[in-house]
């Protein structure tokens, strides 16, 4: 116990070194706003658009991820309506709480909440990687309020998937090294790897030295989410999610308008999961952004695709 509390000293003494940690956490607080639904503190940015007509565009990040996945986008979607950005618990700003309940459908419940707190009655979903998954299943549970669909390397396993591979290794997945470790010591590991951020990145740096100030930037901002979020939350975070039944729900529900957009080189999400969404869901068009993996966000190129997509 006392190595470990050095160890972690270090560690956070070796982070305030190599990264303004108390700048950075201010600069993502700015236009945060916090709602508290479903018994959670959510954390969300809300841009209101001067642009005549009720398009409201509601954004929704990955794993480990926040609002701060769709700046690049935002800058450009905010000309054309209203944009909601949330923090899903317990990412972001949003509140940690080891007690909640992360399962998919207590989180589309909470999110549903928080919409309808704010007054927003019809929406455009855009989902990434989690997000994505979380928006294929919000827009086939309530179809009616949902008018476009964009799913941006959407983490999504089919239901009637018949990898059986595939399926042995999600149902064994429990079954991997860290199946050897109780809770407290892969809540130690979890903390080690939340907080040696600052290595990872000198040396993701120098084997990518081209790495493009957007994208370092966003590297930062959200390691220094993720140092505030307890590796007992994340860990009660995967439980929920593993111990969860199936969420029962139908692709062809889907009723709005989609665009489904994946990198070429994902190899997180690969894009034949995309290929599988657009066969499923009617009206809906894929695109495969050349060369990008699995943050397509900050393409210009995907920029430009979803505005149109959103606007016509």
């Amino acid at each position: 116990m006392v190595f470990k509390t050095i160890l972690l000293g270090l560690l956070a003494y070796f982070l305030t070194l190599s990264l303004n940690v108390l700048k950075i956490e201010s600069q993502l607080r700015v236009d945060v706003q916090v709602a508290e639904v479903n018994q959670i503190k959510i954390a969300y940015k809300y841009y209101k658009s001067n642009v005549t007509g009720e398009k409201t565009f509601v954004l929704l990040h990955g794993f480990a991820g926040s609002s701060t996945d769709w700046e690049f986008l935002v800058k450009e979607l905010r000309n054309i309506g209203h944009c909601l950005l949330i923090d899903i618990p317990p990412f972001g700003l949003s509140e940690k709480k080891l007690g909640f309940d992360y399962s998919d459908a207590n989180l589309i419940k909470t999110i549903l909440m928080l919409v309808d707190k704010l007054g927003v009655k019809k929406f455009s979903l855009i989902g990434h990687s989690m997000g994505g998954n979380l928006a294929i299943l919000i827009a086939s549970t309530v179809p009616e309020r949902i008018e476009k669909l964009v799913l941006v390397s959407a983490a999504y396993l089919p239901l009637e998937q018949d990898d059986s591979e595939l399926m042995e290794i999600l149902r064994n997945g429990g079954r991997s090294w860290t199946a050897n470790l109780d809770d407290e010591n892969l809540s130690t590991i979890l903390n080690l790897g939340l907080k040696a951020y600052p290595l990872i990145r000198n040396v993701y740096s120098n084997l990518v030295p081209k790495l493009d100030r957007v994208r370092q930037e966003h590297l930062d901002k959200t390691f220094v989410q993720n140092i505030f979020l307890p590796a007992e939350v994340l860990i009660k975070f995967s439980k929920d999610k593993i111990a969860q039944e199936p969420f029962e729900h139908d692709l062809g529900k889907i009723s709005a308008q989609t665009l489904i957009i994946y990198g070429s080189n994902d190899n997180v999400t690969p894009p034949a999961i995309g290929e599988y969404l657009s066969k499923r869901i009617k009206n809906s068009r894929f695109e495969l952004i050349d060369g990008e993996g699995h943050l397509p966000m900050f393409n210009e190129r995907f920029v430009e695709i979803v505005v149109k997509f959103l606007r016509d």
